[in-house]
């Protein structure tokens, strides 16, 4: 064969052969679904691994939620409660800047108005029945009805609520011992670590979700700005999805403990919007055993006012820190006076625990009661120091004649009684030209509220109040002999 003769029957064959792959190609190609003369983009995907057998993939440790959410699921409650038209304690339970983070479903009910529901969480914390929740979830209802997981639901009573913390603990009466959430340490809990969210959101039950610790320590402004100065914010801040229904849900690790209390969201529009706040487990435990106790918070006090150290701030002062809180005064007959604490002194360390900010600081006290000692780290003129604070009572203690609390009380011309519904105290009588009289108030008038900071439960919360407020015009919140929401001036 010659030279040229070869060249084209190898052309030829090449040619031939890419016709046959050709015609491989289009008759194995699969007929598209659908519509012949449509077309769709296809996009590469690749796999990090093939699993075929899937009953043996292990999922990395701490990566796996299925065992917490198994663990937790059937001891978290759906919470319904129930609010009379003339209970004015939802209004000042669930003041209006709540909407902010909650949205309508927790707006208080109106004047004259049906009665309303209110819907959330709960985590049952004993096989006994006892559950916590948020405060302004029950906080002033009438009615709490809890459902479990099963489908089981019960009436419950309200033990105590603590408006301080938004946190309540309530109690239903099981036929058997209910499942229950150990409580974790919150302490312990680091920034970046794995948690679940679990509660009720838009009434869909048992609802889990996941994500990572963004920030502890968290003061976002929704309770102290509101109320006193016993109030607490240090937020475990999360990135797990918490919308409306949440609140009160448990905050888990994955070895299924509780680390927190769900409580709020971070929202323009009151849906989750990528944060979600925390009441953590170590004030969780302190309010929860109180009110199972006592009824009420007994809450401790450095008997400081402070702020916040920032780099401005320490260099104007000459502070060796840049993170720390501030004593700005010191009160009289204070634990801290007694053990020479002084203003100016940047307190950086309770009982060996940093405090870069007051909201931590303000977790660790919570987490005490009256009497308790401290070890206080603070710099003074650049040295640092300890010193340690006995914590005295958020209110001294107010003599009773007899053993049983007082139910009646008598303040310049008038005289009050506790009442139950509302709750709060209210004038049994009042002397003409009294400072009662010329505010206009009538007999009948329960104070509720004071300045919408203090919740007045009964006539020892009103005799408190009094008693710090002297020389202060105040705003008496309540509701009058007719049942209707009410408020009065007084020049005390």
């Amino acid at each position: 064969m010659s030279k040229k003769n070869l060249v084209v029957s190898l052309l030829l064959s090449s040619v031939l052969g890419g016709l046959v792959a050709v015609a491989v190609m289009f008759t194995l190609r699969p007929e598209p679904a659908g519509n012949p003369q449509q077309t769709q983009e296809e996009q590469p995907v690749s796999f990090a691994a093939d699993f075929k057998d899937t009953a043996t993939f292990i999922v990395p440790e701490g990566l796996n939620f299925v065992n917490s959410a198994k663990k937790v699921t059937p001891a978290v409650v759906h919470i319904r409660a129930a609010f009379n038209r003339n209970n004015n304690r939802r209004q000042t339970e669930i003041p209006s800047w709540f909407r902010e983070f909650f949205g309508d479903e927790y707006q208080a009910p109106r004047r004259n108005g049906p009665s309303s529901l209110a819907s959330g969480s709960g985590v049952i914390i004993n096989p006994q029945g006892y559950i916590v929740t948020n405060n302004h979830v029950v906080g002033g209802a009438s009615k709490v009805t809890v459902t479990l997981n099963n489908n089981n639901s019960f009436d419950a009573e309200i033990v105590g609520t603590d408006p301080a913390s938004d946190l309540a603990l309530i109690k239903v009466t099981p036929n058997a011992p209910l499942p229950y959430v150990e409580f974790g340490s919150s302490e312990r809990l680091q920034v970046g670590e794995w948690v679940l969210a679990v509660g009720n959101p838009f009434d869909l039950n048992s609802t889990v979700t996941a994500g990572i610790v963004s920030a502890k320590g968290r003061n976002i402004g929704i309770i102290g700005s509101r109320r006193d100065s016993l109030s607490v914010e240090s937020f475990i801040q999360t990135d797990a999805v918490v919308n409306r229904g949440n609140s009160g849900g448990a905050l888990v690790n994955l070895a299924g403990q509780l680390v927190g209390i769900n409580t709020a969201i971070a929202s323009p529009n009151g849906v989750y919007a990528g944060y979600s706040f925390a009441v953590p487990s170590t004030i969780v435990q302190k309010v929860v055993q109180d009110l199972k106790d006592f009824g009420k918070v007994q809450r401790a006090l450095l008997g400081i006012n402070i702020a916040n150290v920032n780099s401005a701030l320490a260099e104007e002062l000459d502070i060796p820190v840049n993170q720390g809180v501030f004593v700005g005064r010191v009160n009289p007959g204070t634990g801290a006076e007694e053990a020479g604490m002084q203003e100016g002194d940047v307190i950086v360390a309770i009982d060996e625990v940093a405090t870069p900010t007051s909201a931590r600081l303000q977790e660790i006290i919570a987490s005490h009661r009256p009497d308790d000692q401290v070890k206080v780290s603070y710099y003074r003129d650049g040295q640092l120091a300890d010193v340690y604070v006995t914590l005295r009572a958020a209110y001294p203690a107010i003599a009773e004649s007899g053993n049983e609390p007082a139910t009646v009380m008598e303040v310049q011309g008038a005289a009050f009684e506790n009442s139950q519904e509302p709750q709060g105290a209210k004038f049994k009588s009042i002397e003409a030209g009294s400072v009662w009289d010329d505010a206009g108030i009538d007999e009948g008038f329960v104070v509720t509220s004071i300045d919408n900071r203090y919740d007045i439960d009964n006539i020892d919360d009103l005799r408190k109040v009094l008693a710090n407020n002297k020389g202060k015009r105040l705003l008496l919140l309540g509701v009058n002999a007719q049942g209707e929401s009410d408020y009065h001036t007084l020049r005390w």
